[in-house]
């Protein structure tokens, strides 16, 4: 239950102020956010979405 309640508390806080400095730090505009939390461990993992690749790449999806 708190897993989903810190879940939930981060993806609200990000549609509803999107991240500015970052978006213009790589020059594309925020999309989605995932996120995980671990509380056992007091991890959290997030993987901002772009409107684009964000690596200099042309490719849709790329690491």
């Amino acid at each position: 239950m708190i897993w989903q309640a810190r879940t939930r508390m981060i993806k609200d806080l990000y549609s509803q102020l999107a991240p500015t400095d970052m978006e213009e730090l790589v020059g594309a505009k925020f999309v989605k956010l995932f996120t995980d939390v671990d509380l056992d461990k007091d991890e959290v993992v997030s993987i901002f979405v772009f409107e684009r690749s964000i690596d200099g790449t042309n490719e849709r999806f790329s690491i």
